[in-house]
């Protein structure tokens, strides 16, 4: 099973943001990786990283089940039906990444964030490149 970490930040003086992933194989060994800056709300972030996660993981999965993890709750909650998706800016992206979600039958599984493994890229882009 390949494993998706997910992760989005922001440096509050600038206001600029970053998100990233990592995917890590079943023997445990990192297999992709990203980080970019963006701009967006916090929400959207953990969205836009979800997404280009979860695009990359079923590129290089081939036929392997894909675990989707985040450390966003909003995210999972809204993924998993638990909670309304209120915000109108966020309905395209949930639209996408539910999508994505089905189409690959990825499971999606929330994280403390001491677990995510996908936050210190984003604190690299955030000090190096944001």
């Amino acid at each position: 099973m390949l494993k998706v970490f997910v992760d989005a930040g922001f440096r509050n003086a600038s206001g600029k943001g970053a998100f990233a992933f990592v995917i890590f194989d079943s023997a445990g060994n990192q297999v992709a990786g990203h980080a970019t800056c963006a701009l967006g709300t916090s929400n959207e972030l953990e969205y836009q990283a979800a997404i280009a996660g979860l695009k990359r993981a079923v590129e290089i999965a081939g036929g392997e089940k894909v675990l989707l993890q985040t450390d966003s709750q909003l995210v999972e909650k809204q993924l998993l039906g638990d909670y309304k998706v209120r915000k109108n800016h966020l309905k395209p992206l949930h639209a996408t990444l539910t999508e994505l979600v089905q189409r690959s039958g990825a499971k999606v599984e929330w994280i403390p964030r001491k677990q995510n493994r996908a936050h210190k890229l984003v604190e690299q882009a955030l000090q190096k490149t944001c």
